[in-house]
């Protein structure tokens, strides 16, 4: 697990850095293949837990479905989650090395695919429906503070007072 965090914490995660892939983890890559997916397949897991692991990780490489990220790093608890473990297993003495391992590849796999959001003409309408919301939000504050300085005023006047503002 230590690859995978990169001895970060969640906040310094940021893709392309503090990943862990340096050359003694490109070496280990290398040799059993080269691209994750071929390590991956060529991989035989002993532990049960990193047998459905490895089957999950080949079915999101495959299939290109996407990974829940957290600060550039896969969220952990979902990939758990996924074959019924929890988070901890992934870190130092507390789960096998298969399983960090198969991380790491699956990491490393969603790191070197191209990442471009694609700017729909859905998303420009929510970003302006957003903005229009914001701008009704700014003017109905600052007619509902008109209404209590007119309020406050005709108060003022209704009571016989001196208005001096």
């Amino acid at each position: 697990m230590r690859e995978l965090n990169g001895g970060f914490s969640d906040v310094d995660g940021i893709a392309g850095i503090g990943t862990g892939f340096g050359a003694d983890a490109d070496a280990g890559a290398g040799d059993e293949g080269g691209t994750p997916l071929e390590v991956l397949r060529a991989m035989t897991p002993q532990l049960e837990s990193a047998k459905k692991l490895r089957l999950v990780a080949l079915e999101v490489i495959e299939s290109g479905k996407g990974v829940p990220m957290r600060a550039g790093k896969i969220n952990l608890a979902w990939l758990a989650g996924t074959v019924g473990l929890t988070r901890q297993v992934f870190y130092e003495g507390r789960g096998g090395q298969e399983l960090s391992q198969i991380a790491d590849l699956l990491l490393e796999h969603v790191r070197s695919q191209p990442y471009t959001k694609p700017h729909t003409q859905y998303d420009k309408s929510l970003d302006s429906l957003r903005t229009e919301i914001q701008l009704l939000r700014n003017q109905l504050r600052d007619a509902e503070r008109a209404l209590q300085r007119s309020a406050f005023r005709e108060e003022i006047i209704r009571s016989g007072k001196i208005l001096t503002f």
